[in-house]
């Protein structure tokens, strides 16, 4: 996990900086997920309880934050086209070796490159924490602006239902705990979900460490 310490910067210092984390990481990613431990302990469980609350594929699937393409890949076989947007060139290469079907493009939350009312699914793992404090809501504006009438986003992501819940997993986790970091707060995604023009049907814990947000445009 002390790979993910580094000072939460703001702009393009810190979007840059995020991006040169992710690329040197992408080669190994997959081989040290499961051993990192804190905050992304019990990664691949959550990601499987995640699809299991919503395994709906059908028509266009957006992954944001696709990284290696872990959480995509439960949804691969049922989709008609899938995409997938990530600020780590190297992470989308890693990608597109495990699944050359996926077409891919840089991006990342708040900058993503598709026409508006085009997907049915958009999909997320471990990776809205990354956003900035003041620009997650325009983050979920963002999806709302690609999810068809009815279509879902799927979110999963390191986060707590209050801060005494926070407080009890940074003790448990204090040397790999990265303090620069800001996780979500289930009161802060509903809220930003609903500004958004997204009807919350589902949130989960999929472990202490994880929150999942299914979320419909209305």
């Amino acid at each position: 996990m002390l790979r993910f310490k580094r000072t939460q910067e703001k702009g393009v210092d810190f979007l840059r900086s995020i991006t040169e984390l992710f690329d040197d990481w992408a080669g190994t990613y997959d081989e040290e997920i499961d051993d990192i431990g804190g905050p992304l302990t019990g990664y691949r469980h959550s990601i499987k309880k995640a699809y299991k609350n919503y395994p709906e594929a059908a028509g266009n699937v957006l992954d944001i934050g696709i990284g290696t393409g872990n959480f995509i890949a439960e949804y691969i076989k049922d989709a008609k086209n899938v995409y997938g947007v990530d600020i780590s060139p190297k992470m989308l290469e890693e990608a597109k070796k495990k699944f050359p079907s996926i077409k891919v493009e840089t991006g990342d939350f708040n900058n993503i490159p598709f026409e508006s009312d085009y997907f049915d699914l958009i999909t997320s793992s471990f990776s809205f924490h990354e956003v900035s404090l003041s620009k997650r809501e325009d983050a979920l504006k963002e999806v709302s602006r690609l999810l068809k009438q009815g279509g879902t986003l799927n979110l999963l992501d390191i986060g707590f239902n209050n801060k005494s819940d926070m407080d009890d997993a940074k003790e448990k986790y204090r040397e790999e705990w990265d303090d620069s970091e800001q996780y979500p707060f289930e009161y802060e995604l509903r809220q930003y979900a609903e500004d958004a023009g997204l009807t919350v049907d589902k949130i989960d814990y999929p472990s202490a460490l994880h929150i999942n947000l299914i979320a419909r445009k209305r």
